[in-house]
């Protein structure tokens, strides 16, 4: 388990909000965010924003820190990537993996894939690719040659690049597919600026239209959608929204949906049952997670009624199983 914390007690030395790795098995800590595991050598600024790979080799996460590369400028968060076997540290959100060509813009919301070999992120850099402007774009690193993906465009070019903001980037678990929000309004013609939520597929190019019930424009959300998580295959996304047209429900508050992307089905996951909106909608979800085989739906909200005796205001976390 990968986490971080200001907690000076957990290893000895450790100042500011540092990234740790607990085995729970031997009850053990490991300091992450550090050139060698020490205190020592810890991060000189936060680190948050840890993500670990499935067999628990690989970290991803967030820094100001610059001691982590010689000539990291500290004006900006970066995103690393730390290798706990060889206690190596790889800059992401970078051209080259150079603290030279570091992002020149802020970089957040880390995904890595299972076997630790792709990284996605956002970032709002104008020097990782040619040509851009400084606004919102997700991108991909592989890890094994640095080649860096521009994920939030039509055809990975910086010309078809969005448009609008985009943010809160997930990858599924092999790296080949990633879900984002975007204000964008040049993915398809017809689009508002309201924010919605993507699916691109790395492999083949596609970028689909996820906050729609039919994956058209015509039928997309009318208000916002925001963050998504994929499953490993690809084929299920959950993701919040204020857009009733796409679940049949009243009420101003985030919900959360599921959308099967083979069958086109919408379910309300924050609802008694799934299958019929539930009048107990009266409070956002916050945070929500899809397993690997998108069968089970993790989330947080303050939300009454979906179970009894839980009252508003006390915000809880619930599992979703679908069939």
């Amino acid at each position: 388990v990968v986490f971080s914390s200001a907690a000076m007690n957990l290893i000895s030395g450790s100042v500011g909000y540092q990234v740790f790795r607990k085995d729970l098995q031997s009850g053990s800590f490991d300091l992450v965010s550090s050139l060698d595991g020490s205190v020592t050598n810890q991060g000189d600024n936060n680190s948050d924003d840890p993500r670990i790979s499935a067999d628990g080799r690989y970290v991803v996460f967030t820094s100001w820190s610059t001691n982590f590369k010689t000539g990291l400028t500290g004006n900006t968060q970066q995103i690393f990537l730390k290798d706990m076997s060889t206690q190596s540290i790889t800059l992401i959100s970078s051209i080259d993996g150079l603290a030279a060509t570091e992002s020149d813009g802020y970089s957040e919301y880390p995904s890595i894939s299972s076997d630790g070999s792709y990284v996605s992120f956002l970032s709002y850099s104008s020097n990782l690719k040619a040509g851009l402007a400084g606004d919102g774009q997700i991108f991909r690193k592989r890890i094994s040659d640095g080649n860096l993906d521009l994920i939030s465009s039509i055809d990975g070019s910086v010309a078809n690049r969005a448009n609008g903001d985009c943010d809160m980037p997930d990858m599924s678990l092999g790296g080949r597919y990633v879900v984002f929000v975007c204000w964008s309004t040049n993915f398809m013609s017809g689009l508002d600026g309201v924010g919605q939520v993507w699916h691109k597929d790395l492999d083949t190019g596609g970028l689909t239209l996820v906050s729609s019930s039919d994956g058209s424009v015509l039928n997309r959300g009318l208000d916002e959608s925001e963050r998504p998580s994929v499953s490993s295959d690809g084929r299920y996304v959950v993701f919040s929204t204020v857009a009733e047209n796409l679940y049949s429900e009243t009420g101003d508050f985030y919900s959360l949906v599921r959308k099967d992307l083979t069958s086109g089905a919408i379910f309300l996951v924050n609802s008694r049952d799934v299958t019929v909106p539930s009048i107990f909608e009266n409070s956002d979800v916050t945070e929500s997670q899809i397993s690997a085989d998108g069968r089970h739906v993790l989330f947080e909200s303050t939300q009454s009624g979906l179970i009894d005796g839980v009252f508003r205001f006390r915000n809880q976390t619930y599992l979703r199983k679908f069939p």
